[in-house]
């Protein structure tokens, strides 16, 4: 399946860039406690995240990037909920995570469309 163009994939891009530039101000701010650990965890998602938006036209690197974003979700809402990480943080987090799950459980269809489509023309 060919890499697909369209809002998904510069959406994606924008957001997990917003990530790193948060993650990253979270880090430097001397105001804000933030986890070294967290910072580098939600860092190397976020790294994950960028390698499959590179391949995003295969299935695999699309459930691959859905997993990375709700696992990313799902932690920053335990780690907010412990008070780990600041609320600001934690929320700019989880509603960029829902946001971007929703938007890929939506077009799924359309990327496995795409693929049947593409499988049998080899045919």
């Amino acid at each position: 399946m060919d890499n697909k163009s369209g809002l998904l994939p510069k959406w994606l891009i924008l957001s997990t860039t917003l990530h790193l530039i948060f993650i990253i101000s979270q880090i430097y701010m001397q105001y804000i406690k933030t986890d070294f650990k967290v910072a580098l965890f939600s860092s190397f998602l976020c790294v994950i995240k960028l390698i499959g938006i590179k391949r995003m036209g295969s299935v695999f690197f699309y459930v691959v990037v859905a997993l990375a974003t709700a696992i990313h979700s799902i932690l920053f809402i335990l780690f907010g909920v412990r008070k780990i990480v600041n609320l600001n943080w934690c929320l700019f987090e989880v509603i960029l995570g829902i946001l971007t799950l929703g938007w890929m459980i939506f077009l799924y269809p359309y990327y496995l469309m795409q693929e049947d489509i593409n499988h049998k023309k080899n045919d």
